[in-house]
């Protein structure tokens, strides 16, 4: 072959074949083109659907309250106080110990409390011997009446003297007058005290209450042996304590407008001590297989409450009619029915009619 038609052959080949691969990369690109259309479709229909979370329109019990806070206290308390000056000569009790009624917890020295004991001991049984010896003359005829009075005055005398001493040499020794916990230790081995110092409390940890001061208007509907629940306000996992009434004070605070309420404690619970702030609940009505919801699945408009019902995959709007409440969950007494699907949470931009997409 000609050289010069070899080498047109050979350039007219190396110019088609770019021309294909441009036309094979087009074709893909189209192909390309169209599937993404489709993905954008779903996207976009997913975008619209706004996601929420939803909860059940559920039956069961809820009860009106009266709220209020205060201390948890001890009904039976001692604080029990230096009653004679001494040195601590041993502590045989410590905060957290559980102690009985008379039991020991500190004894102090005092040498002075000691020898004032003796020597009441021994005037008395001086006067007693010398009351007998006496007596018996008085009974024979040989002392007179006045000697005999004298001599009884004189035992009768010596026998207060004993009895004082012993109570003070009994003092000595600081002792609990109730079962308890020792709550506060006041004194230290080696300490020099007079009274009145405090030395020890201790506490009866079953016998816990709840003084709360409620308005008077609420009076009415309060009795005592009313349910009452109570609940820290620092330890927010700890369930709640229940309690009730024990005593309605007869008179109202004219500073305040209000009144004492005593609420006793479970005294089988382990949660709450003396001294917490905890937030008081006292049931005075409850409606048992109310219809409940969040009440976070409620919105107001213009004060109105209403909730969004799922419908398929959209939603519905619904006015409603609440009743009691309680810390979670309110009671609807009209506008939705037992099963309803409410949104509890994404319903801030919620429309009548909008797409949902429910979330778990």
């Amino acid at each position: 072959m000609d050289p010069r038609r070899l080498l047109l052959l050979l350039l007219c080949l190396a110019l088609v074949a770019p021309l294909a691969g441009c036309g094979s990369g087009k074709a893909q690109e189209d192909a390309s083109d169209d599937d993404s259309g489709d993905d954008d479709d779903s996207a976009e229909e997913e975008t619209r659907a706004t996601p929420v979370k939803v909860d059940p329109v559920s039956l069961g019990e809820i009860s009106e309250t009266i709220a209020a806070s205060s201390t948890v206290e001890s009904e039976r308390r001692a604080d029990i106080h230096v009653e004679v000056s001494g040195t601590i000569e041993s502590v045989r009790a410590e905060e957290g110990d559980k102690v009985g009624a008379g039991a020991v917890l500190a004894v102090l020295k005092n040498p002075a409390l000691v020898g004032e004991l003796e020597r009441a001991e021994a005037s008395f049984v001086r006067a007693d011997t010398d009351y007998q010896s006496i007596k018996g003359l008085y009974e024979r005829g040989f002392v007179s009446r006045n000697e005999y009075d004298a001599s009884a005055h004189t035992v009768d005398t010596a026998r207060v003297t004993l009895e004082q001493a012993r109570a003070s040499h009994r003092s000595s020794q600081i002792s609990s007058p109730i079962a308890g916990i020792v709550s506060m230790r006041g004194v230290r081995f080696g300490e020099a005290v007079t009274p009145p110092l405090l030395a020890f409390q201790v506490v009866d940890l079953s016998s816990l209450r709840v003084e709360v001061a409620l308005p008077e208007r609420d009076l009415a509907r309060l009795a005592v042996g009313q349910e009452a629940r109570v609940r820290s306000e620092i330890l927010e996992e700890a369930e709640d304590v229940s309690g009730r009434i024990e005593r309605i004070s007869p008179v109202v605070d004219p500073a305040s407008g209000t009144v004492k309420v005593t609420v006793g404690l479970d005294p089988g619970q382990v949660t709450l001590r003396p001294g917490m702030f905890v937030a008081v609940e006292i049931v005075v009505d409850t409606h048992r297989d109310a219809k409940l919801i969040p009440k976070r699945a409620v919105v107001y408009d213009e004060g109105e409450p209403h909730a969004f019902v799922v419908v398929e995959s959209t939603v519905k709007r619904r006015k409603l009619e609440l009743g009691f409440s309680d810390r979670d969950r309110v009671e609807v007494l009209g506008g939705l029915k037992e099963g309803d699907l409410v949104v509890s949470v994404g319903q801030g931009l919620l429309r009548d009619d909008s797409e949902v997409r429910v979330v778990e």
